[in-house]
C-alpha cells in the first residue's frame, strides 16, 4: 500500500476486462500525490494481438472511473492525428486476417 511516486501505465488498459479494477490497484499502490500517466489508444483498429485486445476508452469513461476512485485528473492530453488513424486503418486493412483452427472432437 502506498509504495509508488509514480505509475506508468501505457497501452494496457484496452486489454483488461475490469479497468476499475486495474485503477483500484494502481490507486491502492499510489503514495498520496503521487503522478499517474496512463496510455490508451481510442481511434486505433483492433490490435495484432487481437485474442487479448478488448476495448477503446474515451476521455469522458476514463475520467469518471478516474474521479469515482478518487484520482483528480490533472489533463487528459489526445495524441495522434486524423491521418495516423487512417494509416493505421489502411496498415491493417492490407495485412491483418483472422485465422482460425477448429478441432472437432
Amino acid at each position: 500500500n502506498g509504495s509508488f511516486d509514480t505509475i506508468i501505465a501505457t497501452e494496457l488498459l484496452e486489454y483488461l476486462n475490469d479497468i476499475k479494477q486495474a485503477l483500484e490497484e494502481i490507486h491502492r499502490v499510489s503514495k498520496e500525490n503521487s503522478s499517474i500517466i496512463l496510455s490508451i489508444p481510442f481511434l486505433h483498429p483492433v490490435h495484432g494481438d487481437y485474442w487479448h485486445d478488448r476495448q477503446r476508452l474515451t476521455a469522458t469513461k476514463i475520467t469518471e472511473i478516474s474521479e469515482e476512485l478518487g484520482f483528480t485528473i490533472l489533463e487528459v492530453i489526445p495524441m495522434g492525428s486524423v491521418g495516423a488513424v487512417i494509416f493505421d486503418i489502411l496498415k491493417v486493412s492490407f495485412g491483418f486476417n483472422y485465422i482460425i483452427q477448429l478441432k472437432i472432437n
